[in-house]
């Protein structure tokens, strides 16, 4: 890119035409890194599946659903380290024009359900073997959250979280109520999948297919132990948060940990702010990148206009 701005400048041209040949040129160069930081930050795959909507002319549209977990790779909480913080994400879009769908007066759910993974396993063995049902095995997950209204994302059309805190496990998310498709149509949905474990992402493989409805594709990570990153395993010390129990009631007890991990606990929690507070300017930039791409576009108009006129003199 250098290069091709020190030969334009060279040519024997006014300096208004080596304006215009480098400009687009810079802007683009400006681009490279802002555009990298967008595609990197949805870098890591989701569920996703297009549902079919009848526009009030007749003509059919598919709206798609995307599913999964924000800030991938899912990894569970540990003090200090990493803060477990891994919102359920949907984002409904156009599928043929991947524009975003607005929230307008779309009224979406979620039911959330956790399985440890020897409970996952098991629940999914059951049901390949024929005894028992899919219903049956939502039933005695680990531990499920029903009728949580999912929050529409402030200045993100299409974007909505069910925020959440997870440990090591299998999650799974069934979503149902209306969506409003541009204020002309409106879709009922009644959806549920879950994640896959792979032995790529430190657990065993576990294959989640069977407690899916019909018709996704693509998978989201299940949430996986911090400390399967530690190399040496002595980086990160046995942490007790991490020995999940269960009641009588079906619910997860988490260990009470040290004076010293709740002190790390704060500390993960200001590192967290700071690195938040560290990435505003850079959202500020990725906002500014339309605006930065239309003017290279009409630079561009621009040179092509001149060089017309100058072969039709």
């Amino acid at each position: 890119m250098i290069g091709m701005i020190t030969m334009v400048w060279g040519i024997g041209e006014s300096m208004e035409v080596k304006v215009l040949y480098i400009l687009p040129a810079v802007i683009a160069l400006l681009l490279t890194p802002l555009l990298l930081v967008t595609v990197a930050e949805h870098v890591f795959a989701h569920a996703n599946k297009t549902m079919p909507v009848t526009l009030p002319n007749g003509q059919e549209r598919k709206v798609r659903l995307v599913i999964g977990h924000t800030n991938e790779p899912t990894t569970s909480v540990y003090p200090g380290v990493r803060d477990g913080q891994h919102y359920m994400e949907l984002i409904v879009s156009d599928d043929a024009t991947r524009l975003s769908v607005p929230t307008g007066s779309t009224t979406l759910y979620v039911d959330k359900y956790y399985y440890t993974l020897e409970t996952a396993q098991e629940v999914i063995d059951a049901i390949r073997n024929g005894s028992m049902t899919v219903e049956q095995a939502l039933e005695n997950a680990t531990e499920k959250q029903l009728g949580i209204r999912l929050s529409p994302v402030f200045g993100q059309p299409g974007l909505y979280y069910a925020r959440q805190i997870v440990t090591e496990g299998v999650y799974g998310y069934r979503v149902y109520g209306t969506i409003d498709y541009y204020g002309v149509a409106t879709i009922s949905i009644d959806e549920r999948v879950f994640c896959t474990a792979s032995p790529t992402e430190g657990g065993p493989a576990i294959d989640t297919s069977v407690l899916n409805t019909p018709g996704w594709r693509g998978s989201y990570g299940c949430v996986t132990d911090t400390r399967e990153w530690a190399f040496p395993r002595s980086a990160l010390q046995d942490n007790s948060i991490h020995n999940t129990s269960t009641d009588a009631t079906g619910s997860i007890t988490n260990a009470s940990y040290t004076i010293a991990e709740k002190d790390l606990v704060l500390s993960s929690s200001s590192s967290t702010n700071n690195m938040q507070q560290q990435q505003e300017p850079l959202q500020q930039y990725s906002s500014s990148i339309p605006i930065l791409s239309a003017l290279a576009a009409m630079t561009g108009i621009l040179v092509v206009a001149r060089r017309v006129r100058r072969e039709r003199q």
